[in-house]
Parts: structure tokens; sequence; C-alpha cells
């Protein structure tokens, strides 16, 4: 794309439009790159720089700052940064408001993984009002820059508003007017870093100053080849919780909050110096990251702040490991602006993430130990592990997202997963399949990106990797027992064309909608949610279906039943039927068919269902032949169960029951506590089955 440089106006601040790259593969991602050829910052001139995200999805953009001679700038500048736009939003910034803390002299490239956006600049005298400011030379422009006519609705750039003091009656007590501000005491439960009890700090209009500032985090991304810790990103500390501290009585001066690009302002003391910390927690809602090794206690990024400073400027940096905790807020906030974005209505759940770097997995120990990686429904809890030399999960966005998914199918939606280990080539639990693939959407929808890498090992050096725009992984097992085939099914309904060919681009709330439908569903799995989202986009049911059966799934939109073989097995009440279930040659407790589920439908009264152990299955070791039976309602409810029976013998459950639809399990393996351990046993068989009523 060769356009020519136009003539620049020399009366007004000149507004330049930098025209997208054509999309180019980067590991294997398209790519938008722009530069902007001509940045200086001396006082009378600025330089603002506007991108504009035409997708229906965020795009996550990264400046770089290079100087005249072309090296990137280092040292105490902030190199690169990285900011987030919304759907059809625009990030309008000057140049020394992109990098706050540099002399802004030398050119910029910004680039990002989602294609097609498109920036204009503004050269010109700081408030752009009219100059006589000579133009500038091309002279010294990266040879790559392209550039454009002015865009017809171009506008300058202004300068974005500074978040506002709160008079938040919960932060100090009044309600506006005077700015005196006391101490608050907040909650034990909370976790915070607490002040001296007792000791108020009290402000005047005479005591008090305002202080603007900026908070930052130090990102490390994670490539295909691991951490790259070599190549730190900063990355703004949004809508965080900020106080002013007094250094000597350790008491709250006063209380504010970061804004969408990490600013600040604070009532700070005029004749005294005091300390401000960013705290990891939102000061709006109740998600919180803390230290479960410490108290459950928050992290704190601080900043001396001396009378005679006029700004403050506080860094979070993964030397300390602290800036973990702050990576971990900003994801649960970019899952929560995917949300809000399909329903602006939706108030997201609160969540608790405990996190440590010295949270280790336990080799031998379950999946709940503490520090493992998983997540707490009842307590909305997500537990992430942080030991760097075994596994650190504080900058897998893929793996804090992932469990995050997990908590919003228990609040919004229906989760009926069992739980237990997934692995590529799995013929899962088709309700682990769901949930699974559901998580695994959800975390590469929110940050846009369809790759799903975890990394692992000592500083993070092996990485698992999943990419959802691969529709059959080698070695999958294509179905809906598969958490793959879920996964890229769903990533076909919602990614770009441009990216992935077989996408048809539908919004995530289209997606999210059929997701919470599932609230009225039980023994979810993935046929339910297409049941679901055709129902609400009738004419999409081709495609649909057609992306159901590339995987193995017979999907049969309007009929009933929709897919085959159906979850759980219809039966007949009086009719016996027969079956295989088999754990103990994978010695899994998770898969498809480590049990059978059988559903019927009975009237109200007596229930007898009999489960008869006729052979030894395909495990074919009588000391592993032990057969178990369980009733549940239609709610997921045991209702009955009957598991006393040894190795060969039958099991029989009998209920009253109202009349409805009732599932029943032939089970083939058994936990057991050892200690504070779950052990399991494994177990094969045939079996035949029959329920009778009275």
């Amino acid at each position: 794309m060769n356009l020519l440089v136009r003539k620049l106006n020399t009366i007004r601040g000149v507004i330049c439009t930098v025209v997208v790259l054509i999309a180019s593969r980067t590991l294997g991602l398209g790519q938008s790159a722009l530069n902007f050829p001509r940045v200086v910052h001396n006082g009378s001139v600025r330089t603002g720089l506007n991108v504009t995200n035409p997708t229906g999805h965020f795009a996550d953009i990264q400046y770089r700052f290079y100087t005249a001679d072309g090296a990137a700038a280092r040292g105490a500048f902030l190199n690169p940064v990285r900011y987030r736009i919304p759907p059809h939003g625009q990030l309008s910034l000057f140049a020394d408001e992109v990098f706050p803390n540099g002399d802004i002299s030398g050119w910029i490239q910004a680039t990002s993984s989602t294609s097609n956006l498109v920036g204009n600049y503004v050269f010109g005298p700081s408030d752009f009002a009219q100059s006589n400011a000579p133009s500038p030379s091309p002279r010294g422009y990266p040879a790559s820059t392209q550039f454009g006519a002015i865009a017809p609705d171009s506008r300058p750039i202004q300068g974005l508003l500074h978040s506002k003091l709160s008079r938040n009656p919960r932060d100090t007590g009044t309600t506006g007017g005077s700015p005196t501000l006391t101490s608050p005491l907040l909650p034990a439960s909370t976790g915070l870093l607490a002040a001296s009890p007792g000791i108020p700090v009290t402000l005047t209009d005479q005591s008090i100053r305002t202080v603007q500032g900026r908070a930052f985090y130090e990102k490390i991304d994670v490539t295909e080849a691991g951490l790259d810790l070599n190549h730190p990103v900063f990355v703004p500390i949004r809508n965080a919780r900020v106080e002013v501290i007094d250094p000597v009585t350790n008491g709250i001066i006063s209380v504010s909050q970061t804004d969408q690009f990490g600013r600040f302002q604070v009532l700070a003391p005029v004749q005294s110096d005091s300390t401000v910390r960013v705290l990891s927690r939102l000061r709006e809602s109740n998600k919180l990251v803390l230290d479960n090794t410490n108290g459950n206690s928050l992290y704190a990024a601080t900043s001396s702040l001396r009378a005679q400073d006029t700004a403050a400027f506080v860094i979070a940096r993964d030397a300390t490991r602290i800036s973990g905790a702050f990576n971990i807020l900003e994801m649960l906030q970019e899952g929560d602006e995917l949300l809000r974005y399909a329903d602006p209505a939706l108030v997201p759940p609160d969540v608790t993430v405990l996190w440590s770097p010295a949270n280790s997995p336990r080799p031998s120990g379950p999946k709940e130990a503490l520090g493992s990686t998983y997540f707490d429904a009842q307590s909305h809890t997500i537990s992430l592990v942080g030991d760097r030399m075994v596994d650190s999960d504080e900058f897998d966005d893929a793996v804090i997202l992932h469990e995050y998914g997990h908590l919003l199918a228990a609040a919004f939606s229906h989760d009926s997963s069992p739980g237990g280990v997934h692995v590529l080539g799995d013929a899962l639990d088709p309700r682990l399949a769901w949930s699974e693939g559901w998580a695994n959407f959800f975390s590469s929808a929110a940050r846009n990106v369809p790759l799903y890498l975890d990394s692992y090992g000592p500083n993070g050096t092996s990485v698992l990797r999943y990419d959802l725009r691969v529709d059959v992984p080698q070695a999958d097992n294509p179905g809906y027992w598969s958490e793959f085939s879920v996964h890229s099914i769903l990533w076909d309904l919602f990614g770009n064309q441009s990216d992935d060919s077989d996408s048809i681009e539908q919004p995530f709330r289209e997606v999210w909608s059929a997701f919470t439908e599932l609230k009225q569903n039980r023994f979810v799995y993935f046929p339910y949610f297409l049941e679901h989202f055709v129902q609400d986009n009738p004419a999409l049911a081709t495609a649909v279906t057609a992306l159901a059966q590339s995987r193995s799934i017979d999907f049969r939109p309007g009929m009933q039943p929709s897919v085959s073989p159906l979850f759980p097995q219809p039966i007949v009440v009086g009719q016996s039927v027969t079956g295989t279930v088999d754990s103990l040659s994978t010695q899994r407790k998770d898969l498809l068919h480590s049990s059978d589920f059988l559903s019927f439908l009975a009237p109200a009264g007596l229930v007898s269902v009999r489960m008869d152990n006729t052979g030894l299955g395909s495990g074919n070791n009588p000391n592993a032949n032990d057969l178990d039976l369980y009733l549940y309602d239609l709610n997921g409810q045991l209702i009955g169960v009957s598991n006393r029976g040894l190795n060969g013998d039958g099991q029989r459950i009998v209920v009253t029951v109202p009349g409805g639809t009732y599932v029943a399990e032939v089970r083939s393996y058994y936990d057991y506590y050892d200690g504070e351990t779950i052990k399991s046993v494994f177990n094969s068989g045939t079996y035949r089955l029959i329920v009778r009523t009275q």
C-alpha cells in the first residue's frame, strides 16, 4: 500500500492519517502496525495519537518508542507500553501521556494482534490552537511509514479527563463539599494492609494539595517459547484503589482510584512527606487479589511522595513479584469488559483471587490443595500457583480467564461438570467437555486471541498450547465429549473470518445469550447450547449444523432429540438395558465410559432401580469388578445410592419419588479419603439394569 505524502497544514494542529498495514501473519495471527513518524514535546508543541478500532472485538495496542537514530528508548523510560481499546472505540492520548516519564522526541510504532486498526496523529501547539509552527520535515521518518490523506471525520485529539477525587461516603464519611478527609477503617475481612486504628488523619483546605499520578505494572508476556522475562511490557493499573498514607502513623490520608489509563488524583499534605500506594483491588467492586501466604493481605505498589513533588509515579515491578497481582486484576477486568459489552446491565460477580509466589502445586496432592490452580464456585474464589521454579500462572492470561469463565458459568448459566483431568484425545464426560471447552473459549474471547498458552516449568520455559482455530487437532477424539470440539466451534461462532476461514463472526452477545439460557437445563452438555443458539439465530441453523458435523457431532436443529447418541441415554421403565463401564483400563474417572448415565420418566410413587453385574468388562480383572449405582433427580440432586456390594455383586435402589424424569448412574470407580488426600479405586464390568415402578 503506497500512498503519497500530503502537504501539511501549517496554520493549525496538523491531522495526519496513518493507514493500517495489510494484515500480516505473526505467530499465526493477523497484525496491525501503525507508524507515527513525527513525535515531539517541548512544552509548547505536542503530538496527539489516535487509534480507532472499527472491529467488534477488544484490541490491545502496544506502543514502542524509537529515538531519532532508530533505537528503542531504554533506561527509566517505560517502553513498550500497552493499552486496550474497546470494540468500535478509540484511544486518544498525547505522546507524552502514552509514555509519561520520558523525553518525547522521536517516533512511535503501534502494533496489535487485531487487524485493520486505523490511526491518525496531530502535530501542533499543546492546546491545538492556531499556530505558525513550521511543517515537520519528513527527513528521518522510518522507511516503513505510510501516510494517507486527512480523514474527513478527523478531529484534533483532546486530552482525556483525569479521574476525579471521590467524595464517596464509603471512603470519607462525608457527602461532598468540604475536602476534609478522615482515615477510614476498612473491614478486616478485606485482607487490606491495615491503617493504624484510632489515629485519624485530618486535612483542611489550607493543608492539602492535589497531586496527579500514574500507575503501571510490569507485564511479562507468554510466548510460544514461554515466559518472556527479558522483554517486559508496561500496562496501566486500571480502576484500582489508591491511598495516600501518613508514614508516621500509617493512617490513610485520602482515597482515590486509577482510571482506564492508570491516572489518578489524590489529596496529599502540603508540608510533609507521605506515601502513595495502589492496591490489588478494584475500588468500586469486590474484586481482590490476596496473598494467601500472608494473612490474605492485599498487594501494594508504593511510591514516596515528598512535599515538593508535583506528581506521583507508581510502578509494580516483576522483580518484586508484585506485578503479578496487578496482571491478575487486569485479566478479571478484561473478562468483565467483555460481559458488559454483551449485556451493559449485567453486574459481574465478586471474585477473590488467592495467589502468592510461594504457591507451588503438590505433584501427588489433590487438585484443590493450597496453592494449586482451581476455582471454587461456592466461595467465589480462584486459587493460582506462583512458584516460578515449578509453575506460575500470574502472567498466564489464558489460565486466569479460563478459571474466571468457570465462575461465570456458575453465576449466570448452569455447570453440571463433575470436574477432573482433561487432555487432548480424551472422550470426556460430556458435562466436563462442555465446561472446559466453554472456559477455554471465554478466555480467548476476552483476550481476542485464539491461542491458549499456559507456561510451566523453571521460569516458565515450557508451554501448553491450544489453537482454537484448529477444528480437529491431531490425536483429538472429536465429538461433544471433546473439549477441543467444543471450544473450536464456539470460536468459529465468534472469531474473524480474516483469521479463521470457517468463522461466522457472531457478536459475543449472541454466544452469551445462548450460554445464559442454559440455566433452564440440567446435566448440561454442548448440544443444549447449540439448541439455544439456533433457536435465537434460526438463520444460522445450516452453518451451525455444518460446524457441528465437521466435529462428528450429529446435530439436527429443530428435531427432538437434536443429537445422537443422546446424553443421558433414555431408557423405558420395565425394559432391561445392558452396558459396559470401565475406569480400570485408563485409571480415569472423568471419561465418557467410566460411568453410564440412563434417564427415565417415572410416575409418582415407588421406584426400584436394579443393576446386576454380568461380567468383568474390558478390564478382565475379577478383583476390580465393583460397580456402584446412584440415582439423581433432574436437578442433579442425589436421591439414592447403592455402593455396599463387592466385586461381582449387584446393586439396588428403592425410593419413593414425585413424578418426573430421573437419572441412574452406573459407576465403575469409587473415592475414599486417605488422611487429607482423596484416592480413587478403578473397576471394570458389564451390567444389566432395569427400572420398575409401582
